[in-house]
């Protein structure tokens, strides 16, 4: 049997990237749809990257300023890896950590780089 992901959203930082941002764009939509999708139908990291169409998956080390700034928000991540999801030349990024249970903790998907 194969395994996927599950997102959750119980650790999400609404003041900071509110989700009512996405709906401003049919296009952050069907970014976030195909993520998702991706994330329940992919055993691995891998697979979620070509699920999403080939966009960059880096972990978040404290070795730059936007990545700095995330952890701050972020706050107590042990358990997890903190990976962030660039979307190429556009301001779309999603923040998340990938735990051990396979759960997938979305801690920011935003729509405008705020964190550059």
């Amino acid at each position: 049997m194969s395994h996927g992901f599950f997102p959750c959203f119980s650790s999400y930082k609404h003041q900071e990237c509110p989700l009512s941002e996405i709906f401003n764009s049919p296009s952050d939509v069907r970014r976030v749809k195909d993520l998702l999708s991706g994330m329940i139908d992919c055993k691995t990291q891998v697979d979620i990257k070509q699920a999403i169409g080939g966009k960059e998956i880096k972990p978040i080390r404290p070795d730059s300023k936007e990545n700095k700034r995330v952890i701050k928000i972020v706050g107590d991540s042990s358990g997890v890896t903190l990976l962030k999801i660039d979307y190429g030349n556009n301001p779309f990024r999603v923040y998340l950590g990938i735990a051990v249970d396979r759960t997938i903790k979305i801690y920011m998907i935003d729509t405008k780089h705020r964190f550059y």
